[in-house]
């Protein structure tokens, strides 16, 4: 066992780094095969058009939300008025 503060110690980080992951060998495959087939690129283009359309939406109804929460209750107090023959 490797003392405190010498260069060896039982576990090198760097040693990590330079041997090859089997998790990131076949990831690079992987990608490499997502990159040379183009029958893909249909369907992520896709996949990004709903992922920006979807912040747009979340986007909208977070602006919007108190606007339209705040119309609503209105609108359900004049039907309860109406509803009562009470005048505003």
């Amino acid at each position: 066992m490797a003392k405190s503060g010498s260069s060896e110690t039982a576990f090198n980080s760097d040693d990590r780094l330079r041997r090859p992951n089997i998790g990131n060998i076949i990831m690079m495959k992987l990608l490499k095969k997502i990159k040379m087939d183009k029958s893909g690129a249909s369907a992520a283009e896709y996949a990004l058009m709903v992922a920006v359309m979807g912040g747009v939406v979340v986007t909208a109804v977070i602006a919007l939300g108190g606007a339209v929460g705040t119309n609503v209750n209105r609108a359900a107090t004049d039907l309860a008025r109406a509803e009562t023959g009470t005048a505003s």
